[in-house]
């Protein structure tokens, strides 16, 4: 029952919707091994599925499985064929514009699929902050569309640093 409300959830989320789901429950309850479970389905559908997880002593690194997922999903781009490559290239650089490096920062093999990028001004916190967030929503809304729909699974969220919960509220 669990696995059909899910793969509900992707359906609306592939006709253009957004989802949000929280599953909850004790340790070892197989919440993880649950999620997995959509993964084909996903992905037989054009769909990409990407994952992170969030871990007890990896809290003073912000947004540690927000990159872990982002980094799957590069390889995932990069497994394609050139063609497929220019695509992802073109509708990322255009999301990211001259900021990419705040990206590519994040996850270094970024560049393999969008180049070099330019070193970039440095401001005070806040706006660093609220830069990288607009830039990373950018970012998501360029690679999720119809063509190509996105769940993004991140887990043990116990474990979350506060930069990342942001992203999340703001995503």
């Amino acid at each position: 029952e669990e696995i059909q409300l899910l793969l509900q959830s992707f359906d609306l989320v592939a006709n253009g919707k957004k989802e949000f789901t929280l599953i909850e429950g004790y340790s070892g309850t197989g919440k993880t091994s649950l999620v997995y479970e959509i993964h084909k389905p996903i992905t037989a559908k054009n769909g990409n599925f990407i994952a992170g997880k969030f871990e007890q002593f990896q809290r003073d690194r912000p947004y540690y499985a927000i990159a872990e997922a982002v980094n799957g999903l590069v390889n995932i781009i990069l497994t394609h064929s050139e063609e497929e490559l220019e695509y992802w290239k073109k509708i990322i650089s255009e999301a990211v514009g001259n900021e990419g490096k705040l990206l590519t920062d994040l996850v270094p093999n970024l560049e393999l699929v969008i180049g070099a990028q330019q070193p970039l001004e440095r401001l005070g916190l806040n706006e660093e902050i609220n830069r990288f967030n607009y830039l990373f929503i950018q970012f998501i809304k360029a690679i999720c569309h119809r063509k190509h729909p996105l769940v993004l699974f991140i887990d043990d969220l116990q474990w979350i640093d506060s930069a990342s919960l942001a992203l999340i509220d703001e995503l």
